[in-house]
């Protein structure tokens, strides 16, 4: 999932992501925290789904 800073003169410091919703334990994001994201800079955040066993194949919507 890729995280633009869209603001000019401002620096985005310490990003997360936080997910509700669904099943939120299967998921996972690398890295934890972007450290710092310059003006007009792109960071990106993988996000991995683990699916348990059990679970019949569908789909599910995500919040991020």
């Amino acid at each position: 999932m890729e995280v633009t800073n869209i603001f000019k003169e401002g620096t985005l410091y310490n990003v997360t992501l936080r997910l509700e919703g669904f099943m939120e334990q299967y998921l996972s994001f690398y890295p934890a925290i972007i450290g710092k994201i310059e003006p007009g800079r792109t960071e990106e955040f993988r996000v991995t789904i683990k699916s348990p066993a059990y679970l019949e194949q569908g789909s599910h919507e995500l919040a991020f």
